[in-house]
């Protein structure tokens, strides 16, 4: 199942696009599902085989929880992450005022 889903992220990209991604929860030790933590590693295990390789990978550990968030960049470059996730923000910040 895991394979089929880094395939169809595969025919999902074009070439020279990329995946902006938050993970949750990953590697939370103690914690039972679910959701059940998968390992980042595990990710990658999937992913690359398939060309979509990590080019940012930074953890965002919350306050009182044992899981954390991961936001992670695949094939592309940091400026790009920075592009996305500040309308990612713009748009959450848009909904919030909106409600």
């Amino acid at each position: 199942m895991r394979k089929k889903w880094a395939e169809a992220w595969s025919s999902w990209l074009q070439p020279g696009s990329e995946l902006v991604t938050l993970m949750f929860p990953v590697e939370a030790e103690g914690r039972k599902g679910p959701p059940w933590p998968v390992p980042t590693q595990l990710y990658d295990d999937m992913l690359t085989p398939q060309g979509i390789l990590l080019s940012y990978l930074n953890c965002l550990p919350q306050t009182g929880q044992r899981s954390k968030f991961v936001v992670v960049l695949y094939n592309g470059r940091l400026e790009v992450l920075c592009r996305h996730l500040a309308a990612f923000l713009y748009v959450l910040l848009v909904r919030t005022v909106s409600f």
